[in-house]
């Protein structure tokens, strides 16, 4: 005998303005260059005590992404299946995803796919990854 299924709703405590900046109380933020290029940059923080750190930035894009484990790092074209076609290929090889932080610029442009790893993934992984 299954429960009958329940509605839950919420409400925010407070409304939060999308362009104004997120602000936290402990920051780090680190920039690499190569040739007066840039290459890559993030920012970091801690979600309610120092046991808890996150990276709350990553290339100039919002994320929230636990530092604990094997991080994979991918880009994307925004489509339908990309989710699922991960899980299984890093399933097939009995890799297990601890955690997943997804975001994109717009409805199907560039996606930004982070996945925290229980364990590195096979050299196979990444010449299996293109989508078929």
């Amino acid at each position: 005998m299954s429960a009958p299924p329940r509605q839950a709703s919420a409400s925010p405590s407070r409304k939060r303005n999308p362009t104004k900046p997120v602000t936290f109380n402990e920051w780090v933020h680190v920039q690499v260059f190569s040739n007066g290029r840039k290459l890559i940059s993030a920012g970091g923080t801690f979600f309610g005590s120092p046991n808890n750190p996150r990276i709350v930035r990553l290339f100039s894009t919002p994320v929230e992404i636990p530092v604990s484990g094997t991080l994979l790092l991918l880009n994307n074209k925004d489509r339908p299946g990309i989710v699922g076609h991960l899980g299984s290929l890093l399933g097939r090889h009995k890799v297990n995803i601890a955690n997943m932080s997804l975001t994109r610029d717009t409805a199907g442009g560039l996606a930004l796919t982070v996945l925290n790893l229980d364990s590195v993934p096979p050299p196979a992984v990444p010449k299996n990854s293109e989508r078929p």
